[in-house]
């Protein structure tokens, strides 16, 4: 056994280099198994925490027609607890840049009024911010991903004709909290400036749009639900057939958001 050690003694000498470096893995290693885990055990505590906070709809639906019938829709049904609705415009062409930039990029917004008093899908992320006329809230995303910072001046092109806001803040809007779950962008401007753009830019015009908004009373399920109301609205509001609209649940959009941290956090689990 001594000769054992003397000679394992004697290599680690010669190898000191080599010793480092296998040291160094094995933390690191460690460390990114740690990390691992903790993203599967605090992800789904993060995302609950984002969802109260916000108050988030367990159910949304966004369309332009059917305004007589839609609200009575969803009040009547036993599993709502909170209905709540809100104007928006869901533009499905809007090419934006950052003022300087040259060329555009292109995505779906849905815009709300930055100043609204919601029970439902609250704002949070703006406390404290000044507002002005041409303010515009950019979903947490677009720092993230594209490098937007609090005054940047933001160009949008609405029709054929192009705005500027400044950016007042980020918002996050956990149905909307990725552009993998769904390729639309969550943003909100100034009241008078919502109604500005209604008024005068006819892209704008007909692109108004009802949000509805509903959250469940406790124990339903938001998935359940959603497939119950999706067959009544078709059933009772036939007209929505023939329209652009959506809806969205909070079973569903958690999943999505949780899912590529999930597969990233399980390889580095699996192959430390």
């Amino acid at each position: 056994m001594k000769g054992i050690y003397f000679i394992t003694k004697n290599s680690l000498k010669k190898k000191k280099g080599d010793v480092m470096v296998l040291l160094f893995l094995i933390a690191l290693a460690a460390l990114l198994l740690y990390i691992s885990i903790s993203v599967f055990s605090g992800m789904e505590h993060v995302l609950d925490t984002a969802y109260e906070k916000a108050h988030t709809p367990d159910v949304s639906f966004v369309a332009n027609v059917g305004r007589d019938k839609i609200p009575e829709l969803f009040r009547s049904q036993e599993e709502v607890e909170e209905y709540e609705e809100s104007p928006c415009l869901y533009l499905t062409g809007v090419k934006y840049k950052k003022q300087g930039e040259e060329e555009y990029s292109q995505m779906q917004f849905l815009l709300g009024k930055l100043e609204e008093e919601r029970k439902i899908g609250r704002l949070f992320g703006m406390e404290g911010k000044t507002i002005q006329e041409n303010s515009i809230a950019l979903p947490f995303y677009m720092k993230a991903a594209e490098g937007y910072k609090i005054g940047d001046t933001c160009c949008f092109m609405i029709g054929d004709k192009e705005y500027s806001f400044v950016v007042s803040g980020f918002v996050e809007d956990p149905l909307f909290a990725t552009p993998i779950n769904i390729s639309v962008y969550r943003a909100y401007v100034e009241d008078g400036f919502y109604e500005k753009l209604v008024k005068e830019n006819e892209t704008a015009k007909v692109s108004e749009y009802i949000q509805y908004k509903v959250r469940l009373k406790p124990g339903e399920d938001s998935l359940d639900f959603d497939d119950k109301i999706t067959g009544l609205l078709k059933s009772e509001v036939p007209e929505l057939l023939d329209t652009v609209n959506f809806g969205l649940n909070w079973k569903t959009m958690k999943g999505g958001v949780a899912i590529l941290s999930k597969i990233s956090m399980g390889v580095i689990l699996v192959f430390p």
